[in-house]
């Protein structure tokens, strides 16, 4: 791999890695200084919102130019999320630690977009990132990370998990440290021109379209992601059957987020998101219909067509129709489709199941992954109606 190549694995895993402490490991950590269920189900539910609207906010910025650059973001995010797990080991106060949890995954999730924008700006400067490699790295990190994380706290308790993600950001800082602070290819008018979301959804219609049909496929992820123990749990499964199934569907993003660039050469970037959404549709199909243990293993094989085609095209997706002056807003759009997708499954999912039990709020999730296909099926034919005219 190319310098700059390794450069973008090293980040892009370094920051999943720091991710896993808020998507690993929130609820174990909350739980233990006192939070209900409830309770965390709320701030997640914020937290999310506020990571989607600072991920616009800071794309924005991006695309302004001036002193905003992505380093300077990044390192911005990165070293509040830093100070405030910092705070975490020194407070004692169960709710302020809470909210610094939470402020810290606002901020950590600030950083997703810019690890999308920096391989696609390198790219855009002459320096042929390969991006599936690099999330492909991201991959393995976190489920490394995943599981060093389990071990510490095995060990030494719920502080290992502020702990190892001081560490994280160390590294991560250090790994920033190294890297060019590439420059846009802005056009002429860029600074007196208009960004932001309203923007891009007057310019670019069909990519708007596009974004609402994936939050709607991560309404459906999220949603049995988070109930994936209940329905383990209905065929004869446990929190270890539960492990196995998300170790399962991690191992098979990997292939697909390597060989993304040569899957892109024969099938274009937007029809992969459609069979992506056919891949959630069917994964809850299976969810539904599984009699035993065995057939939840196989859905999460589904992972290949679904989440791993999602992961590896959309940012292609993006970049291949959104011009240079709006790229880092239309990637930022992108990244925070699965923090509304979140809120919307995570919070609608429980209201169903706790009212009318586990078929009912599968379906419900199919449905939305139904919805989210028709969805990019309909910005597809709005794309291809367009090319039609001119």
């Amino acid at each position: 791999m190319r310098k700059e190549t390794i450069q973008c694995f090293l980040m892009d895993g370094l920051f999943w890695a720091i991710m896993a402490i808020f998507y690993g490991y929130s609820t174990y950590y909350l739980r233990s200084i006192g939070y209900s269920s409830a309770q965390i189900g709320i701030m997640t539910a914020i937290g999310s919102v506020l990571s989607a609207a600072i991920q616009n906010v800071l794309g924005t910025l991006n695309d302004r130019g001036g002193w905003w650059n992505w380093k300077r973001i990044f390192r911005l995010m990165l070293g509040l999320t830093a100070g405030l797990l910092i705070c975490m080991t020194l407070i004692r106060n169960s709710l302020i630690a809470g909210i610094l949890f939470m402020m810290a995954m606002i901020f950590g999730n600030g950083m997703m977009p810019f690890t999308v924008i920096i391989c696609f700006e390198y790219r855009s400067n002459g320096f042929p990132v390969d991006y599936g490699k690099t999330r492909a790295g991201g991959s393995l990190f976190y489920a490394i990370a995943v599981y060093l994380i389990g071990v510490m706290t095995e060990k030494g308790g719920p502080i290992m998990v502020p702990i190892s993600g001081i560490a994280l950001c160390i590294a991560e800082w250090i790994v920033l440290m190294t890297m060019k602070s590439s420059r846009h290819q802005q056009a002429p008018e860029k600074a007196d021109k208009k960004v932001g979301v309203n923007e891009i959804r007057r310019r670019y219609p069909a990519f708007f379209l596009m974004t609402l049909g994936l939050v709607l496929l991560f309404a459906f992820h999220n949603g049995t992601n988070t109930y994936l123990l209940p329905i383990l749990e209905r065929v004869g499964g446990d929190t270890r059957a539960l492990g196995t199934a998300f170790a399962i569907s991690a191992i098979t993003e990997i292939p697909v987020e390597i060989f993304i660039e040569k899957i892109l050469k024969k099938i274009s970037s937007d029809k992969l998101l459609l069979i992506s959404g056919f891949g959630f549709f069917f994964k809850g199909i299976m969810y539904l219909m599984a009699g035993n243990v065995a057939v939840i293993y196989l859905s999460q094989l589904l992972e290949i067509v679904s989440y791993a085609l999602y992961s590896g095209a959309a940012p292609y997706y993006a970049d291949e129709r959104i011009a240079p002056g709006y790229l880092s807003s239309a990637q930022a759009m992108m990244t925070s489709c699965t923090m509304v997708g979140a809120v919307l499954g995570n919070l609608t999912s429980g209201w169903i199941y706790d009212g009318f039990g586990l078929s009912s709020m599968i379906l419900l999730c199919i449905g939305y992954a139904a919805a989210g296909t028709v969805i990019i099926g309909a910005s597809l034919k709005m794309e291809f109606e367009k090319e039609a005219v001119f």
